[in-house]
């Protein structure tokens, strides 16, 4: 992704859980990735998907992740974090369900409405679905 706000729809009827993911179940995930070039009070949205959710943001390294925020249990989530301008964070999405066309929708909208534009190189979209790694760049392995 490079600006906010940002949205995306696809099918994870294949997603899968790597042996070192956080735990925040035992279901499979799909990763994202930005770098806010300024503070954000970002808001987390998966309403419109079709299975439920769990959301978690991260900050740090592969095996070494940080929480930051992660919304409660329920069918969508929808949750604020702050995060700091400059610092790499990941955002995992736990789909209660991996088959049967299962599709997720996550928008990212900082709180303020404002856009913002995310930082060049370092912005990205993590998750690769049906056997390709689904890591952080520059972590040194595939999941």
């Amino acid at each position: 992704m490079t600006a906010l706000p940002f949205s995306e729809t696809e099918d994870v009827s294949e997603a899968t859980r790597a042996p070192d993911d956080p735990y925040t179940s035992g279901w499979p995930n799909v990763w994202y990735r930005f770098t806010p070039t300024t503070d954000t009070s970002l808001e987390l949205d998966t309403t419109g998907s079709n299975t439920s959710t769990d959301v978690c943001v991260y900050r740090g390294t592969r095996g070494a992740l940080g929480q930051v925020a992660c919304s409660s249990d329920g069918v969508y989530a929808h949750f604020f974090a702050e995060l700091e301008g400059g610092v790499t964070y990941y955002v995992m999405v736990d789909s209660t369900a991996a088959c049967c066309s299962q599709s997720l929708t996550l928008s990212l909208r900082d709180r303020d409405g404002r856009q913002r534009r995310l930082r060049r190189g370092a912005a990205g979209r993590l998750a690769a679905l049906r056997g390709q790694p689904r890591r952080p760049a520059g972590d040194g392995g595939a999941g």
